[in-house]
């Protein structure tokens, strides 16, 4: 018998038998994944049902295509846009959407320059996110989702650069400006804003799959004395707004697409059906509410993300985190193989991004996946 390495409810459930996942890493649990889709094929048909919708949340108030069909044939449209720093974060911003559909050979740019007019375009890298999870039923919820990247380098320091997202089948964006850090030479040095929270969450709830229903992976759950009135993500993210920060640091537990540890039931329903009180399994499409709750700071305001323990997804590769892989553009600068950890410097700041799941005693999912690789990359940093 091996040792329980999660506590429950403390990392998202994939849909990994319980007594399994208590002693599995997230390497192992991965594997299992692989293996069980394996022995589950899903047909190419039945996984387009999915995908169709997968790649936007249309009925959410926040969704970044609310108003919008989204059946293949719509015209392809851009959505939750978030902005970064690059590795040398006076000088690189990081451009990031998500798409709407499957872009079925349509490309996607990015035109940007130092005023209105923009003036430079570059074509964005499509990332094709494919999540597939095991159901009560014995079967597999498919989803497929499609984000958008395009890095700009060679910027001057601390000015505002503009941008739009275009299709080349006809969706064009409205503008809109980031800007990159403050230089760090001393007589560039001014005073500066920035913002820092954790556990964030979203308060609209996803439509897919079939059954779920408000109070279901949102913030209004969680829990008994919440008073399901209020929106608290939304006020927390009107204050980020309103503090204006030079950039923001979401400091892990990020989008909670997986309520873990809610009382839910921990199943998906079958197509059609509902559990009277909701359930408790790792969701993709929580991921499209997400971005579109956060786009109004996160597209002008660069956003940089940390992971916490709700954010090992056994559904992805690379010890859990490669859906923030396809999802994100974090600095590649930190020790190879731990996507999470980075550094930047905004003027006299220096800031270290690190993944506590590497050397977590208490949820040991991932404890040690690096080797002692980032604990050396600290020390020398």
């Amino acid at each position: 018998m091996r040792n329980r390495l999660n506590p429950a409810g403390d990392i998202p459930d994939t849909g990994i038998p319980e007594q399994l996942a208590a002693t599995m890493t997230m390497a192992e649990q991965h594997e299992w994944h692989r293996g069980y889709l394996r022995r589950h094929a899903v047909s190419r048909r039945n996984f387009l049902r999915g995908s169709a919708a997968a790649a936007a949340v249309a009925a959410v108030g926040t969704s970044p295509f609310a108003g919008r069909a989204y059946a293949d044939q719509a015209q392809l449209a851009v959505g939750g846009r978030h902005v970064g720093f690059g590795p040398d974060a006076a000088s690189q911003l990081r451009f990031a959407a998500q798409l709407s559909r499957n872009p079925s050979g349509a490309k996607v740019f990015l035109d940007h320059g130092p005023t209105p007019a923009l003036g430079a375009s570059v074509e964005a890298e499509v990332r094709d996110l494919v999540t597939q999870i095991p159901t009560s039923d014995s079967g597999v919820l498919a989803a497929e989702q499609f984000y958008v990247h395009a890095p700009v380098d060679g910027l001057p320091g601390r000015l505002p650069h503009f941008y739009r997202w275009r299709t080349s089948d006809g969706f064009v964006g409205d503008i809109r400006a980031a800007s990159t850090a403050m230089p760090s030479v001393r007589n560039a040095v001014l005073p500066f804003r920035f913002t820092m929270m954790g556990d964030q969450g979203t308060d609209d709830t996803p439509t897919q799959p079939a059954g779920v229903a408000p109070g279901d992976y949102d913030d209004k759950y969680y829990k008994p004395d919440n008073d399901p009135a209020v929106p608290h993500a939304d006020n927390v993210m009107r204050q980020i707004v309103a503090c204006k920060p030079d950039f923001h640091v979401l400091a892990g537990d990020i989008a909670y697409a997986d309520p873990s540890g809610a009382g839910k039931k921990p199943r998906y329903v079958a197509a059609g059906d509902k559990l009277p009180d909701g359930f408790d399994k790792f969701n993709p499409y929580v991921w499209d509410v997400y971005f579109g709750a956060i786009e109004a700071s996160a597209s002008t305001t660069p956003w940089m993300f940390a992971t916490g323990n709700h954010d090992m997804e056994a559904a992805y590769d690379t010890h859990g985190y490669g859906g923030h892989l396809a999802r994100l553009d974090l600095p590649a600068n930190g020790p190879a193989g731990c996507p999470s950890a980075y550094s930047f410097t905004y003027g006299n700041v220096a800031v270290l991004s690190l993944d506590a799941n590497d050397v977590s005693y208490e949820i040991k999912a991932n404890t040690g996946y690096s080797g002692g690789a980032q604990t050396g990359w600290v020390e020398r940093t």
